[in-house]
């Protein structure tokens, strides 16, 4: 393998992603590294795909009504397998299509291997799950799918336009 394709997702790379994926999946569901509530069922429909992989993802939702939740933002983190990579940036244009003709701005971007910021010098070794403890978990060239409103119809309009793609 050379240097560049090892920026792509590998077998043992993807089972690196579900073993934490697993992980996170049972964490309580109050916990903030749990997985988004309504989320579980689409990252897994993803996950089945022999040649991608959800690394990251948040579900925008207020937290209640007597506090302001100003950060509108849901997103997905996604990579593949080199010689899948093009189909999933189809997949991901697909959505952002379908989105825009419903009025939802969809950001697509392409993020190449980086240092993982949830990871300060094992400041949580403490927590057995990767996003945290790993300093190599973002270190894999991925997709960023995004939406930034606070409107909650186009947040589900975004993620069942994703829900749908994958299915």
């Amino acid at each position: 393998m050379n240097a560049e394709d090892s920026i792509y997702l590998t077998s043992d790379k993807k089972q690196f992603y579900i073993t934490d994926f697993e992980k996170l999946s049972f964490l309580r569901p109050n916990d903030i590294w749990s997985i988004d509530e309504g989320l579980k069922e689409i990252l897994s429909l993803i996950n089945l795909h022999q040649d991608f992989q959800t690394i990251y993802s948040k579900l925008f939702r207020v937290k209640s009504t007597d506090e302001i939740y100003l950060e509108g933002e849901s997103y997905l983190y996604l990579t593949a397998f080199k010689k899948s990579w093009t189909e999933l940036e189809i997949k991901l244009n697909s959505v952002k299509a379908e989105c825009s003709s419903k009025n939802v701005n969809v950001i697509i971007e392409i993020c190449e291997p980086c240092d993982n910021p949830n990871f300060e010098n094992g400041q949580f070794s403490t927590r057995d799950i990767a996003c945290l403890k790993s300093p190599d978990y973002f270190r894999i060239r991925h997709f960023k799918i995004y939406i930034d409103t606070t409107v909650s119809a186009q947040h589900d309009t975004f993620w069942n336009s994703i829900k749908s793609e994958f299915s």
